[in-house]
């Protein structure tokens, strides 16, 4: 289980009295509603470069010593492909491609106030 910075701090949120849906979202994730049942699907990785699959590597060892991600003892339902993003100091970035998983996400309509609206809250 990953225990992010936000959870190790969870006795602090409710102390400030967050909503309890934050809370919630703290203590278990942010459910994502999907628009429709989904089939199950497999997609393959994106074709790696030595240097790239190299980087793939490590970042999992990484993410794992972490306990950011796990290993699980079954094969997910749906399976996005991983990717890498090159970024200006010659480094990657590890990226999930989550397209597919996406287009079945229900999207809730928001309204996005600049920052004079957040500066009279």
């Amino acid at each position: 289980m990953c225990h992010s910075k936000l959870s190790q701090n969870l006795h602090a949120w409710q102390i400030i009295q967050a909503p309890d849906y934050v809370i919630n979202w703290i203590e278990h994730g942010v459910p994502i509603p999907l628009s429709k049942d989904i089939a199950p699907f497999e997609l393959r990785n994106h074709s790696f470069s030595t240097k790239e699959e190299f980087f793939v590597d490590c970042e999992i060892e990484r993410l794992q010593s972490l306990n950011y991600i796990e290993s699980c003892d079954y094969k997910p339902t749906c399976v996005s492909p991983l990717s890498c993003v090159p970024k200006k100091n010659s480094k990657f970035r590890l990226i999930t491609d989550l397209r597919q998983l996406n287009s079945h996400c229900c999207v809730p309509k928001f309204r996005n106030d600049d920052i004079r609206q957040a500066v009279n809250l």
